[in-house]
């Protein structure tokens, strides 16, 4: 689950866009999910309220926690409301915010269903209840806890797991081409047949110094986005991670690939002269 954190000054805007109210955001739509010690309807009114609390303590310019927590759609199919809801306590609980003002807003018109937290960090007594120094890793932090606690993955090992797949697939890959190959040229065609393709880099004596494997669905995805200005991905996998993650890899360099591939066209070439070398037969 991703949670993003940070501390803010506060604004009418924001809590717009929090409950989808904002300007031009007509046909989107927000839930309010849970709240504590704020009655308003509006925006506005919300926001006089919160800064009716935080002019208690006039020591913290940032008076405001927003708070996205996003777990993983895949999480959250047969979520219904209360499971929302219950998200939203635990965060405040562990956070020993409970007490303080605050509203929740789950936003669903999006590919991934999140929630929108607005919490005062001033309690009713004046004291500031959040610290803010390294507000962005205490909430992606506290994010895995509650994902944790359900026994889902966090972010984290969904990309080590995804990574590690990722290279397994690739590694297989090359290492059946090579089987077939005898250079790098026919391994380049093989991988092709298999849907892949390769980035070679040399040195200057011509020594294979690098080498990606990747898909060209990735490389054609990766053109269109070029076309239609969005940031390219990164594909493939460089032979650095097959050595680090793949078995059939393990601490080799690059040049194992072009040492392997010449050793076997070697082999080919001395057998090809032994079928064809005359045979010597002694005279009688």
């Amino acid at each position: 689950m991703i949670g993003i954190g940070r501390t803010t000054k506060g604004s009418v805007k924001a809590i717009a866009y929090a409950s989808r109210e904002e300007k031009g955001r007509e046909n989107e739509y927000a839930t309010e999910i849970s709240r504590y010690g704020l009655v308003g309807d509006t925006p506005e009114a919300i926001y006089k309220e919160l800064m009716t609390i935080a002019d208690l303590n006039h020591r913290v310019s940032k008076p405001f926690y927003n708070v996205v927590l996003s777990p993983l759609s895949e999480n959250t199919l047969d979520w219904k409301l209360e499971d929302w809801e219950k998200l939203v306590h635990d965060f405040l609980n562990k956070k020993q915010l409970s007490d303080n003002q605050y509203i929740a807003y789950l936003h669903q018109d999006t590919n991934t269903s999140h929630l929108h937290l607005i919490i005062n960090r001033i309690d009713f007594n004046g004291i500031n209840k959040v610290n803010q120094r390294f507000i962005g890793i205490q909430t992606s932090n506290l994010a895995n806890e509650l994902a944790k606690d359900r026994g889902w993955l966090s972010v984290q090992d969904l990309t080590r797991e995804k990574n590690l797949q990722k290279v397994k697939l690739y590694g297989d890959a090359l290492k059946e081409a090579l089987k077939e190959s005898n250079s790098l040229g026919e391994l380049e065609d093989q991988l092709q047949e298999k849907g892949y393709g390769l980035n070679l880099q040399f040195d200057q004596n011509s020594d294979l110094k690098g080498l990606k494997i990747f898909q060209f669905v990735e490389a054609e995805e990766n053109k269109k986005r070029k076309e239609n200005n969005k940031k390219p991905l990164n594909i493939g996998v460089k032979f650095s991670e097959l050595s680090r993650g793949h078995n059939d890899f393990k601490k080799l360099k690059a040049i194992s690939v072009q040492n392997y591939l010449e050793q076997k066209s070697e082999v080919q070439i001395k057998q090809q002269e032994v079928v064809q070398r005359p045979k010597n037969y002694l005279r009688r």
